[in-house]
């Protein structure tokens, strides 16, 4: 996907018309991604926003990227966590039949 957006970006985004379509290009990747461009009230961050410097949309968007990623971490953390319990009971299954075993062979 990273590539097909360098693809599809203008560069030099020297103009309004180019920084436009790039910050549309950009949004759409981010929506596709899963990022809400929606701020807090429910206003929806546009590439025209991003493109003409609106402070607090920009922000929204960059703290939605930031709950975006961070749900994603915890999330393949949760996931990590889960896989690494059922090692361990594994594990422990195991070690707790060997002690069984060399007890019962006394």
């Amino acid at each position: 996907m990273r590539v097909l957006i360098k693809q599809k970006m203008v560069i030099p985004s020297d103009n309004r018309k180019k920084n436009l379509a790039n910050c549309r290009i950009a949004l759409q990747y981010l929506k596709d991604a899963g990022v809400s461009l929606k701020d807090d009230e429910g206003m929806m961050i546009t590439g025209e926003d991003v493109a003409d410097g609106d402070r607090e949309l920009t922000i929204s968007l960059l703290w939605n990227i930031f709950v975006h990623l961070q749900v994603s971490v915890s999330s393949f953390s949760l996931s990590i966590f889960v896989d690494c319990c059922k090692c361990r009971r594994i594990f422990i299954g195991y070690v707790y039949s060997l002690n069984w075993a060399a007890a019962s062979s006394d």
